[in-house]
């Protein structure tokens, strides 16, 4: 297939200080329309073209509750596009310097993915040629989401040597999967979840002006499994 697009982008931002707090928040607006040519045998999306909208405001503050010792942010995007509707992703963190050289900091928050024409457009092979589908997709296809929760400590014993500890836990919703069809087809939905929890252990010293050392050691779990008691292709051996 061939793909022609336009897209057409308008954002708006602005940045203040009120008092102690840092504020800023804006909002975009996109349109981007494709046309795409079905002209092979193996793929087509359809409808072959489409007016995608994404309309969305954020905000945002970071709270110097004690100037250079504790500070919070809080803040948040919402969204409406054309595939999945209206989102919110909101975010909350926190930053602690409780002696010279020290910072305590943690953060949780909420992202998704939304769905794309893949997700929900696409025919696998081109029903034009009078082949049976094996692939299809559906515009009940939902966005993605993850939940993330995080925490690590810095600490700094000497001017040019620090190390860094962080930890993480995250839940994932939604996730997709490839599920068998009665007729013996596939189909593109939501039916995997997963969470994941890890961390990193990091250490950097500056040796000399021109010489420096970096070392770290990560960890990473990540357990996938159902959303239901059936299994698809996606997930099979997990």
């Amino acid at each position: 297939f061939e793909e022609s697009r336009e897209t057409y982008d308008l954002d708006l931002q602005h940045q203040l200080r009120l008092g102690e707090h840092d504020i800023v928040y804006g909002a975009n607006y996109r349109a981007s329309h494709d046309d795409i040519g079905n002209i092979g045998p193996i793929l087509a999306f359809l409808p072959p073209d489409e007016t995608e909208h994404l309309i969305s405001a954020y905000a945002q503050d970071e709270w110097h509750i004690v100037p250079d010792v504790f500070s919070i942010t809080a803040g948040s995007k919402f969204e409406y596009n054309t595939f999945s509707g209206f989102e919110a992703q909101p975010t909350g963190r926190f930053t602690l310097v409780p002696a010279k050289g020290q910072t305590l900091w943690g953060a949780i928050s909420r992202a998704v993915r939304t769905p794309t024409r893949i997700d929900q457009d696409i025919f696998f092979p081109n029903p034009a040629t009078g082949a049976p589908t094996v692939l299809t997709s559906s515009d009940k296809f939902d966005s993605e989401v993850l939940v993330a929760y995080e925490l690590g400590y810095r600490i700094k014993p000497a001017d040019r040597l620090s190390f860094d500890l962080a930890g993480y836990y995250n839940r994932y919703d939604n996730l997709r999967s490839l599920e068998p069809q009665p007729d013996g087809s596939f189909a593109i939905e939501n039916l995997l979840r997963a969470h994941s929890y890890g961390g990193t252990l990091s250490a950097r010293w500056q040796a000399a002006d021109r010489w420096q050392l970096d070392g770290s050691v990560s960890l990473l779990q990540l357990t996938v499994d159902r959303a239901d008691t059936q299994q698809s292709v996606s997930d099979a051996g997990r």
